[in-house]
């Protein structure tokens, strides 16, 4: 499956989604209305029957409508019960906001490993978890939060980016956009448990809309991956910029940690 449908849902189902706009849980929903996205929008709330003025669902499973993406935020132990909820209703693609993994320690660590089988045995992709969410502005997905969760008026163009750091990698392209670049996809990776940096910049390669690629490093175990991804990009004649960061160790801690413990139960 290519990652390329990762830009194209149907509809999204918000997993954890909260009526306040200002959380964690809202800030998707709010985003995604605000965007213009016209797919169906499914925020999953068992305690609310709506969410921002939208029809909640008790369970993902009570979803009735064409679905392709779940932004979860909900407790981190109750994240492989979202993707297996996901695997039942055919849901391929899952963005996990939640933190409390690998960035937490051992334990985290052990939670995140068996999370990532689990998710490859269903055959759903990941991106994070411990991530800040996706945005395709042409198909006017902002299933993110934090402050780019507010900016959905964005100059549409060819430049896609990937990032391990939603902040630092969103904050990026806020400047690049400032400087006249017009804006195509944006990914914030986090953990990087699935769907990493490298197959991000590659899946842009492939990608008719974008002429250039981006990409904000902090680690990787990919560096043969990332050889090849040079000669395909000479190949295709579309610029790969790799920022790498986290040089010292100052650095290395702090990007060890990104979003925090930041979703919860639901509210």
């Amino acid at each position: 499956m290519s990652l390329l449908s990762l830009f194209e849902p149907r509809g999204i189902a918000i997993v954890g989604a909260s009526s306040d706009p200002n959380r964690i849980g809202g800030q998707p929903v709010r985003a995604l209305k605000a965007s213009g996205y016209t797919g169906g929008i499914y925020p999953v709330n068992p305690n609310r029957p709506e969410i921002q003025g939208l029809r909640a669902y008790p369970s993902i499973a009570a979803i009735d409508g064409p679905c392709d993406m779940a932004v979860i935020i909900v407790a981190s132990e109750d994240v492989p019960a979202a993707i297996e909820a996901c695997a039942k209703k055919s849901i391929r693609h899952a963005v996990i906001l939640t933190s409390g993994f690998a960035e937490a320690g051992e334990e985290g660590r052990r939670r995140e490993k068996a999370l990532a089988e689990e998710a490859r045995g269903f055959g759903i992709r990941v991106l994070g978890p411990n991530c800040q969410g996706v945005i395709s502005v042409p198909s006017r997905v902002f299933a993110v939060f934090g402050s780019i969760s507010g900016e959905v008026d964005v100059r549409p163009g060819s430049l896609s980016a990937a990032f391990q750091s939603g902040g630092v990698g969103f904050a990026a392209m806020n400047l690049a956009e400032q400087q006249g670049a017009g804006l195509r996809h944006m990914v914030s990776t986090g953990n990087g448990s699935d769907i990493g940096i490298v197959e991000l910049l590659d899946t842009y390669l492939e990608d008719p809309g974008t002429r250039v690629a981006f990409g904000y490093l902090e680690g990787t175990g990919e560096g043969r991956q990332l050889i090849e991804l040079g000669a395909k990009s000479l190949a295709a004649r579309k610029p790969v910029l790799i920022w790498k960061a986290a040089r010292s160790e100052v650095g290395s801690r702090a990007a060890h940690s990104h979003t925090g413990n930041l979703a919860g139960s639901y509210d």
